[in-house]
């Protein structure tokens, strides 16, 4: 069974090694739920306003077991009701929810959009007024048409029903967010889950 990243961990990786993360993509593998779930949990810690998170995959790969890790995370609350906004199109997390005052985690999955024009997201979610002032993740990110930037873009792939394959694209983020640069590095020397 794998360990959680420690903080000391991802801290510990070198900035020239996790900034070089910017130019590649990194994959790596997850054999279940709680895993998948400690891997937001190591972004979540570092949520910071303005940064963001596009998360694509299947149906059922397990984004949205993403968000609630990183959610919690961000929280510190483990036990924190975290819930799939697929009907809702967005679920919003503060201060009310054990968030450090002024950061807010806007969790948007934006499934049930492919049949509305390109943008409405934008108008029913205030999309620039988000991406500038919360932490975002966005499941289905595709329905955006134009994807935001900067963004740390996560692929979730289920090959074969089995372990999940998890990629991690730090280019569109640049040198944005080091310490999700430096968790990506962190990953990375880890090796498969």
């Amino acid at each position: 069974m794998r360990r959680a990243l420690s903080l000391a961990a991802v801290l510990a990786a070198q900035r020239s090694r996790a900034l070089s993360l910017s130019r590649g993509p990194v994959t790596i593998r997850v054999a279940d739920e709680a895993r998948m779930e400690q891997l937001g949990a190591a972004f979540g810690a570092h949520a910071a306003p303005g940064k963001t998170i596009c998360l694509s995959g299947d149906l059922g790969a397990g984004k949205t077991v993403f968000s609630r890790g990183f959610v919690r995370a961000a929280a510190g609350d483990a036990r924190l009701r975290v819930t799939s906004p697929t009907y809702l199109l967005d679920n919003a997390y503060d201060d009310r929810d054990g968030l450090p005052e002024g950061l807010v985690v806007r969790h948007m999955d934006l499934y049930r959009l492919a049949a509305v024009e390109a943008s409405a997201p934008v108008y029913m979610l205030d999309l620039p007024d988000a991406l500038a002032t919360a932490c975002c993740l966005i499941e289905w990110p595709d329905r955006l048409g134009a994807l935001p930037e900067p963004r740390l873009d996560v692929v979730i792939r289920a090959p074969g029903g089995g372990d999940r394959a998890v990629t991690f694209d730090a280019a569109p983020l640049g040198d944005a967010h080091p310490p999700w640069l430096a968790a990506i590095a962190a990953l990375a020397d880890e090796g498969p889950a």
